[in-house]
C-alpha cells in the first residue's frame, strides 16, 4: 500500500467553484482586514508583453473601451504609468491599458518581503469567509468558519473563483501584481521557485512558499475545510501529481518571478503517441491539355492522455455484491473510501470506526479497480492502485471480506456547533467548547502548540466544554476536538487557534527620590515575545518622548533636578503585534 496524504477535497468532485451554488449558512461574524500591510506593486514605464488581448481604453479608469486592442504576445511601449494603467499608442491608438495582464522584465518584486507582508493581510488561523452572504471581500477574512465544509459557499471569491483556487489566485496576483490566469504552466516539479501555484489531482490549489530537497512549504484556504487559512504547511513532493487533461491543473509560473522557463507551455500531456497521415492536394499547372496534380503527404503526431478525469459521475451502480474492507488507519476520524471504477463509475462508503478499525461497506461489483481513496478528515490519507474487490486479503493492513448485516444507529453523530478561536490574557482562564448531536458520545481534545506538526491528546479534557488557566506556550496553539459515538463512528470538529494577549500583573508605581539618587522604574507583564519601551513626559510638556534605551521591565537610573512632576509609562508589545499601555508612575524629588 502507498501512503501519500495529498489532498483536501474528495476525488468525487472536482471544486473550482466558478459560480455560486446551493443556499447559505450566515456565518454572521466580524469582518476583519489587513490590507494595508500589503505595499501596491509599482509597475513601470517601458516595454511590455501581453500575455492576453488587452483592451485599449479611452481613460485610466479601464472603463470605457477605445474599441481597439493589443493582441496576446505583442510588445509594446508604455510611455506613462498611472497606478496600474499604462499609456500606449498601438496601431494609430493612444489609450490606456491595465498592465497587471502584461510582463515587464523590470517589473521585479521582492518575494520574501511581499510573502511577509501577506502573511499578516491574511492571518493564520483566520477564514477567508464572507462575514454573510452578499459581502464578498477578497481583501478580508473572518474569525468564523464555514458551517458546513464544501457545501458552504460562504468563502469570498477572487476573479470568479473560491475557496482554495480563488485564495491561490488572490495571493498570486498580489505577490506580484499580474493576473495568475495568465502565468506560464508546466508540469515540471524540479522548475518550481517561491511564489509558484499548484493544482494538483483536480483538487486543491496552493502557493509554494518555500523549496527544499524533499518537500514544499505552502499557504493556501480550505485544505481542512471551512476556508481556513495556513501558512508555511509542510508538503512532500510526491504528494503532487497532476490530471494534464484537466483544465486547471499543473504549476503556474509568474514570468516577473525569475523569468520564463520555457518559451512554449506544455498545456496537454501525451500518454501515448499515435502517428496520423494527413494529405493535401494542390494543383501546380492547368492547360488546356492537361491538368497535372501534386499530392504531398506529411505525418504529424496524434496526442491522446489515458489520464483518468477529475470530473466523474455518481450513482451508476448495477449487478452488485456487498463487501467490507477493513483498516487500521493512522488517523481515526471522519472517514470515507472512493473505489474508481473508470472515468465515470465510482463507488462510496462512510467509514465506521471501531476498536482502532475502520470498515466500508461498498455496494459495488466484483473485480479489478484502478484506484481506492481512503479519506480521514477531509485528507486523502491512503491511496492504492490496482485494487481488487473481492479477493480475501490485500498487502499490508488492508483486507476485503463479505458484508455483515450492519446496525443502524438511532441518532446521526453530527457537530451542531464548532468550537470558537479563543483570545485571554497571559494566565487568565480560557474556555473552549462544542456542541454535537449524536448517542453515547465520547469526547477527547487535543492541541498542536505554534511550530510543532503532530497533534498531542490533551489529558483529562474529555468534555464538551472546560476552562483552563492559560500561559505563554499557548500563543499561537491550534486545538480541536474529536467526537466518537456509540457505534464507533467519529468526527473531528474544526480547528481553532489561541491567541494570548498581554497581562500586566503589576503596573509601575510612583517614585520618590532624591536629585542625584538612583531611580527604580519597574513593572511585570505576561505573554508571548513580549518587548518593552518606556516613555516620559517632564512636567510643563504636552508630548511624550521616548525614553531611549529603556527596554527592559525593570531599569534603574540616576535622577537629576529636572525630574520633579516627571511621569513615565511603558508600551508593551506581544509575539501578535497587539501593544498594551502600561499605567502612568510620577517622579517625585525630596
Amino acid at each position: 500500500m502507498k501512503k501519500r496524504i495529498i489532498s483536501f477535497a474528495i476525488i468525487i468532485v472536482t471544486l473550482l467553484c466558478v459560480i455560486p451554488f446551493g443556499s447559505f449558512t450566515e456565518v454572521n461574524a466580524k469582518a476583519m482586514s489587513n490590507a494595508s500591510a500589503l505595499t501596491a506593486i509599482t509597475y513601470n514605464k517601458g516595454t511590455y508583453v501581453s500575455l492576453t488581448k488587452m483592451t485599449i481604453y479611452k481613460n485610466y479608469d479601464g472603463k470605457k473601451s477605445t474599441g481597439k486592442s493589443i493582441p496576446t504576445g505583442t510588445s509594446f511601449n508604455a510611455a506613462s504609468v498611472h497606478g496600474q494603467f499604462g499609456k500606449v499608442t498601438y496601431k494609430g491608438t493612444t489609450g490606456w491599458v491595465d498592465l497587471s495582464y502584461a510582463y515587464n522584465s523590470k517589473n521585479t518584486v521582492n518575494v520574501s518581503a511581499r510573502l511577509n507582508m501577506l502573511r499578516k493581510k491574511f492571518p493564520a488561523g483566520k477564514y477567508w469567509n464572507k462575514p454573510s452572504s452578499d459581502k464578498n471581500n477578497p481583501d478580508g477574512y473572518t474569525d468564523v468558519p464555514c458551517a458546513n465544509g464544501h457545501k458552504d459557499k460562504r468563502c469570498n471569491y477572487f476573479d470568479g473563483t473560491c475557496q482554495c483556487h480563488g485564495f491561490s489566485i488572490r495571493l498570486g496576483y498580489d505577490l506580484f501584481g499580474i493576473h495568475p490566469y495568465y502565468w506560464e504552466r508546466h508540469y515540471d516539479l524540479s522548475k518550481v521557485k517561491v511564489g509558484d501555484l499548484i493544482r494538483y489531482r483536480g483538487h486543491h490549489t496552493v502557493m509554494i512558499t518555500g523549496v527544499y530537497k524533499t518537500y514544499f512549504t505552502v499557504a493556501d484556504c480550505n485544505w481542512m475545510y471551512h476556508c481556513g487559512i495556513e501558512w508555511d504547511r509542510k508538503m512532500d513532493k510526491s504528494y503532487f501529481s497532476f490530471y494534464k487533461n484537466n483544465k486547471n491543473d499543473g504549476i503556474y509560473h509568474c514570468p516577473t518571478n525569475g523569468g520564463y522557463i520555457f518559451k512554449k507551455t506544455a498545456t496537454t500531456t501525451t500518454t501515448t503517441t499515435k502517428k496520423a497521415t494527413t494529405t493535401k492536394k494542390a494543383t501546380t499547372t492547368t492547360t488546356k491539355k492537361a491538368t497535372t496534380t501534386t499530392t504531398t503527404t506529411t505525418t504529424a503526431a496524434v496526442t491522446t492522455s489515458t489520464t483518468r478525469s477529475a470530473s466523474v459521475v455518481l450513482g451508476q451502480v448495477s449487478s452488485t455484491s456487498k463487501f467490507v474492507l477493513t483498516t487500521k488507519l493512522s488517523v481515526q476520524g471522519s472517514s470515507t473510501a472512493v473505489l474508481a471504477k473508470s472515468a465515470d463509475e465510482l463507488y462510496t462508503a462512510k467509514g465506521v470506526t471501531k476498536d482502532g478499525v475502520t470498515s466500508f461497506t461498498f455496494n459495488a461489483p466484483a473485480g479489478k479497480y484502478p484506484e481506492l481513496v481512503i479519506i480521514v478528515d477531509g485528507c486523502e490519507e491512503y491511496c492504492l492502485d490496482d485494487f481488487t474487490l473481492g479477493k480475501d486479503s490485500l498487502p499490508g493492513t488492508v483486507k476485503v471480506v463479505k458484508a455483515e448485516t450492519k446496525a443502524a444507529g438511532t441518532t446521526e453523530l453530527k457537530i451542531t456547533s464548532q468550537p470558537a478561536n479563543v483570545s485571554v490574557k497571559s494566565g487568565d482562564d480560557a474556555t473552549f467548547s462544542l456542541k454535537a448531536a449524536g448517542v453515547g458520545l465520547k469526547y477527547q481534545w487535543y492541541y498542536r502548540k505554534s511550530g510543532e506538526t503532530v497533534w498531542t491528546l490533551w489529558k483529562g479534557r474529555i468534555a464538551p466544554t472546560f476552562t483552563v488557566a492559560s500561559n505563554d506556550s499557548w500563543n499561537g496553539m491550534q486545538v480541536r476536538c474529536k467526537i466518537t459515538d456509540g457505534n464507533g463512528k467519529s468526527v473531528t470538529s474544526s480547528t481553532v487557534k489561541v491567541t494570548v494577549g498581554i497581562n500586566i500583573t503589576k503596573q509601575p508605581a510612583n517614585v520618590t527620590v532624591k536629585s542625584g539618587a538612583d531611580a527604580t522604574f519597574s513593572l511585570k507583564a505576561t505573554g508571548a515575545g513580549l518587548k518593552y519601551q518606556w516613555y516620559y513626559r517632564k512636567s510643563g510638556d504636552t508630548a511624550w518622548t521616548l525614553w531611549k534605551g529603556r527596554i527592559a521591565p525593570t531599569f534603574t537610573v540616576a535622577s537629576n533636578d529636572s525630574w520633579n512632576g516627571m511621569a513615565v509609562y511603558c508600551m508593551i508589545t506581544d509575539a501578535n503585534g497587539k501593544s498594551l499601555q502600561s499605567g502612568q508612575a510620577k517622579v517625585t524629588l525630596k
